[in-house]
């Protein structure tokens, strides 16, 4: 038994790691299999035919019986399943190398994918920032524009608005440009808020368009429309002055271009 193990063991430790393959390992393993149930069958032999079987203590026979399934256990832990890589091995280095190689694709493919969302974040960043510059400037506007009409009278307001608005409105058209390219959609839509002005009730609101939903969002934002309390899908203006004067409207809805 002992020299059948070591001429295992010398030939384990003596192959080429190239040249064994799991057949071979499993042919070693199969010879181990062998050797240990002959192993058991002598040692069933050994207790059936022991004449002093019945004089041994039943503690021993206890402890002998651990100590073997603990090495039995211990030998079948060592050895290594077929499934595994032998280490040293062609096989082993391939597919570890497959392994890394396609957790650099997977990496590389998280990195784009992060740069292609921070380049459109920062796009988005800046467009945005373009947006607000020209709201503020035409809430500022508005503002200024609102403070002066509420101290002065109908000729006075009229006159300051026109003077106002005149210097800024070269401004608006740049923003109005820049933020919604087709004008003639914002210049209908404030053509009608201007005309359902000069009606009464609820005939001064207007109907909120998809078309204009851009449009409304950024009067909404500036200051310049306010929605119908009990119905979101209509607007009306609060401060005419500004609309006329971008568009060269009159004052009464007859002549309204």
């Amino acid at each position: 038994m002992d020299e059948s193990s070591s001429s295992l063991d010398f030939s384990l430790h003596n192959a080429n790691p190239q040249d064994f393959t799991l057949e071979d390992t499993l042919g070693v393993l199969m010879d181990l299999k062998s050797e240990r149930d002959q192993e058991l069958e002598q040692l069933y032999d050994v207790q059936i035919n022991n004449k002093l079987f019945d004089s041994i203590d039943e503690s021993r026979i206890s402890e002998k019986r651990r100590q073997y399934v603990s090495s039995f256990i211990k030998q079948i832990s060592n050895d290594k399943p077929d499934d595994y890589p032998i280490p040293n091995t062609l096989d082993m280095v391939s597919t570890t190398v497959a392994a890394l190689t396609q957790e650099v694709q997977n990496a590389q493919e998280q990195v784009k994918i992060l740069t292609e969302n921070l380049e459109r974040t920062e796009k988005e960043i800046s467009r945005l920032k373009e947006k607000k510059q020209g709201i503020e400037k035409m809430k500022n506007s508005c503002l200024a524009a609102n403070n002066i009409i509420a101290s002065k009278t109908w000729a006075e307001e009229l006159r300051i608005t026109q003077q106002i608005f005149k210097e800024v409105k070269q401004e608006t058209q740049r923003v109005v440009a820049e933020i919604f390219p087709d004008n003639d959609h914002v210049k209908n839509f404030l053509a009608e808020l201007c005309s359902a002005y000069f009606s009464s009730g609820d005939n001064v609101y207007v109907d909120l368009l998809p078309e204009v939903a851009d449009a409304a969002n950024f009067l909404l934002e500036a200051d310049l429309i306010v929605r119908h309390r009990y119905d979101e899908n209509k607007v009306r203006l609060i401060d005419l002055y500004v609309i006329l004067n971008y568009f060269h409207l009159r004052l009464t809805p007859n002549t309204l271009i």
